[in-house]
């Protein structure tokens, strides 16, 4: 399966994890939310994990050390986003003003990708970076 079509699979799960957490969840604490889901996602990846490495007999090659402090490091993140994100659900942010802001994403993945050292991004990137910056103006006013 191409990228492509794997991001867009992957944007329309998001999406409909939002909807549910909008009209179902928003009045739980954040935090709570943050927990069940992370407890969640571990139990999913670690079935899967074990149906792939046992039932299938595919090798997995174990990330190394500093894999594993990237790893670390990004579940941190990870997390604290997630928090962050059920947080705005929960202070009363509607489901369009929290889906647009995420338009941003992009955005902010380029500039720490040029202030790590990374390559900078392409006409075509940073025109989507101004639509994706128009699009959260235009929905918090």
């Amino acid at each position: 399966m191409k990228p492509e079509i794997l991001a867009v699979l992957s944007m329309l799960l998001y999406a409909t994890g939002n909807v549910i957490i909008n009209r179902k969840l928003a009045a739980i604490h954040p935090l709570i939310n943050s927990a069940i889901l992370s407890t969640t996602m571990a139990m999913i990846a670690l079935s899967v994990l074990y149906f792939f490495h046992k039932q299938l007999k595919i090798e997995l090659v174990m990330p190394g050390r500093w894999e594993l402090l990237f790893l670390a490091l990004c579940g941190v993140l990870y997390f604290l986003g997630d928090y962050l994100f059920f947080w705005a659900y929960h202070k009363g942010g509607t489901l369009g003003l929290i889906t647009t802001v995420v338009a941003i994403f992009p955005v902010f993945a380029a500039i720490i990708n040029i202030i790590s050292g990374g390559s900078s991004p392409k006409i075509t990137q940073l025109a989507g970076a101004g639509l994706g910056i128009m699009a959260v103006f235009l929905a918090t006013l």
